[in-house]
């Protein structure tokens, strides 16, 4: 077990994705406020600064990364950096969204089955996300037990 590993601060550190706008912003912002270390994600550069700013102005810190969460192998090279600098995660947040290019109302049927099918990629983005991700957090499960916190992370 590495240093990481068994300090107990690891435990505070939240990856959000979708942090750069809306509830993922909010959730970090608070995260950050409350004396975690945020690994904030999303596309959206000048958001994440921006978040970035208020993390730090409430006296927090964050990481940055600017990617797509589609994209399998940043999310693995996300994960292996997580597993390597802090040992785990304490908290996962996926706020990140796929927007539809129209309502389904204002769509052909050809248009119809292209919303469907961007729907779908976005199911396939959670399922990568959940697979570098969850690992992450079981690595830390076992040592909020045996700090005998009680409250664990909720992954068995």
């Amino acid at each position: 077990m590495n240093d990481t590993q068994s300090d107990p601060a690891a435990a505070r550190v939240a990856l959000v994705t979708g942090a750069s706008r809306g509830l993922g912003f909010a959730l970090a912002s608070a995260l950050g406020a409350a004396g975690w270390h945020v690994i904030a994600v999303a596309r959206t550069v000048g958001g994440l600064e921006e978040l970035d700013d208020r993390i730090q102005a409430a006296g927090g810190q964050a990481t940055l990364a600017p990617m797509d969460i589609a994209d399998d192998k940043a999310m693995i090279h996300l994960a292996q950096s997580i597993a390597g600098r802090w040992g785990g995660l304490g908290l996962w947040v996926h706020a990140a969204i796929i927007r539809p290019t129209a309502t389904m109302e204002h769509v052909s049927p050809l248009g119809i089955s292209a919303q469907l099918d961007h729907r779908l990629g976005g199911v396939l983005m959670l399922a990568t996300c959940a697979a570098v991700t969850l690992p992450l957090l079981k690595r830390l499960a076992p040592q909020h037990d045996e700090a005998g916190s009680g409250a664990g992370s909720g992954v068995g």
